[in-house]
């Protein structure tokens, strides 16, 4: 073999490995852009398919509860109650549209009591009071007596609470107004507020017992 046909064959020998490393290149990088291409696919697939679960789960829990879903919740509440913590009790605050729409607390706490909670809190005393107790320190002031031994806060009547006697008093708690004024420098307010407090609670020993 001459010098030159070895020059020859020895040139061809290395532009078919350039050739073939150049192929392997091109298909290495064909693969790569292959799984570039489906990679975001895949979160865009998984994305949608979380966006539907929430909107499934989003669109059952605004659908009514039926008397099944119901006993789950009692079931819920009564697994909640079996855990050994003997201190700790699960109540509820009823939105005052439900008192009004149930108007009794008897029935008002037997149903709540019955779907699993342990206390229901209610306010020991209605906006009726609230009223005739505004009255009654208007009336004073204007009087503008600086006695304050003659300020009198009326007590509630019967039409004026909303907790009365009954079995479900051991399953309520009793709610004080959140409309006195304990810590006010004014001293009549103070005494005004610390006569309701007195009130509310006289009545409050009085439906428990």
């Amino acid at each position: 073999m001459t010098g030159l046909e070895h020059l020859h064959k020895h040139h061809h020998s290395q532009a078919s490995s350039v050739s073939q490393t150049s192929n392997q290149q091109i298909q290495q990088l064909q693969h790569l852009h292959i799984q570039q291409s489906m990679t975001p696919q895949s979160h865009s697939h998984s994305h949608s398919q979380s966006q539907s679960q929430a909107y499934s789960r989003s669109q059952s829990q605004s659908q009514p509860q039926t008397p099944h879903q119901n006993q789950q919740h009692r079931d819920q509440l009564t697994s909640l109650n079996s855990i050994n913590c003997s201190n700790v009790k699960i109540g509820i605050k009823p939105l005052p549209l439900t008192s009004a729409l149930v108007k009794s607390d008897y029935n008002l706490v037997e149903n709540l009591t019955n779907l699993g909670y342990d206390k229901v809190i209610l306010p020991i005393t209605n906006n009726r009071y609230k009223e005739n107790c505004k009255s009654s320190f208007k009336k004073f002031r204007d009087s503008q007596s600086h006695n304050l031994s003659e300020l009198n806060v009326p007590h509630p009547s019967l039409t004026e609470v909303n907790i009365l006697t009954g079995s479900h008093i051991q399953n309520t708690v009793g709610l004080l107004s959140s409309w006195i004024e304990l810590d006010s420098d004014d001293v009549l307010i103070n005494e005004f507020s610390l006569q309701v407090l007195n009130n509310e609670v006289s009545y409050a020993k009085f439906v428990a017992t």
